[in-house]
């Protein structure tokens, strides 16, 4: 072998660890492996959505305040949820429903903001199997921002009205 073809060969076996680390870096840094750095919002969300796709979710409430209701203060989660004027309960959703809601809920753009908006409605999402909270979603009066889970969060579109559409196949709104 030649000199040449010899500096040639120890290069490349001088490469291969820089390549291989490289390569483990790239892979840690790819999407796949970023949930711990994903927007917690969207965590929530997509947690949700796998409940529904397993049919955990038993019951959903639907709470409302009305739309032009003046209050002194921000409207908060508590809020809503001790003084409500519009509830309505959908107890066993499954099937089709469920799978609207979940379709609905994975294309939605949310992702976590810094202010939390004054609230008008609520989602809350109860297991099937033991009736605990698995998430809630509160509402501004666009639908286009609210809090998930206490997070405040922006949705980009007025999900509160393509739930409801969902949902008013159970019942009059």
């Amino acid at each position: 072998m030649s000199q040449q073809s010899e500096a040639a060969s120890m290069n490349r076996t001088q490469a291969l660890p820089v390549v291989l680390v490289t390569l483990c870096f790239l892979s840690a840094c790819g999407p796949a492996n970023r949930a711990d750095q994903q927007d917690p919002v969207r965590i929530q969300i997509d947690s949700l959505v796998k409940a529904l796709q397993r049919r955990e979710v038993g019951t959903v409430e639907a709470l409302q305040l009305p739309r032009d209701a003046s209050f002194l203060m921000r409207v908060t989660p508590e809020t809503i949820e001790q003084g409500w004027t519009y509830k309505s309960t959908v107890q066993h959703i499954y099937g089709v429903p469920a799978d609207n809601l979940a379709t609905i809920l994975t294309k939605v753009a949310a992702r976590r903001i810094g202010k939390s908006s004054d609230l008008r409605s609520a989602m809350l999402f109860y297991s099937l199997s033991d009736n605990r909270r698995i998430c809630a979603i509160y509402f501004d009066r666009t639908g286009r921002a609210g809090e998930v889970d206490g997070i405040s969060a922006t949705f980009g579109e007025n999900l509160f009205s393509h739930l409801k559409a969902v949902l008013s196949k159970y019942d009059e709104w």
